[in-house]
């Protein structure tokens, strides 16, 4: 048979987590300009704009690669020799 503080303990527990909730603080202004003086700059020296650019191309760099990869794994970029003619 269970004790009833084996009960009591876990109930309180229960109740210290439940009655915790949310903080009621809201931000103003000040203080959210205060923690962050650029918020337009989203990483270190670049804009949030010049940042998707820069990846923009690194990935537009990548898949080219990937695509000359695959070109060559599968002889795309060699002629046939299959035929007697090149094949242009």
């Amino acid at each position: 048979m269970l004790r009833p503080v084996s009960l009591i303990v876990p109930a309180l527990v229960a109740v210290a987590f439940l009655s915790a909730g949310c903080s009621s603080k809201r931000v103003t202004l000040d203080e959210a300009m205060g923690s962050d003086i650029t918020p337009e700059l989203g990483h270190q020296g670049l804009s949030d704009q010049q940042a998707r650019y820069r990846e923009a191309i690194v990935v537009d760099h990548n898949l080219r690669a990937m695509r000359d990869d695959l070109s060559r794994f599968w002889f795309f970029d060699q002629p046939s020799r299959l035929t007697p003619r090149a094949v242009p």
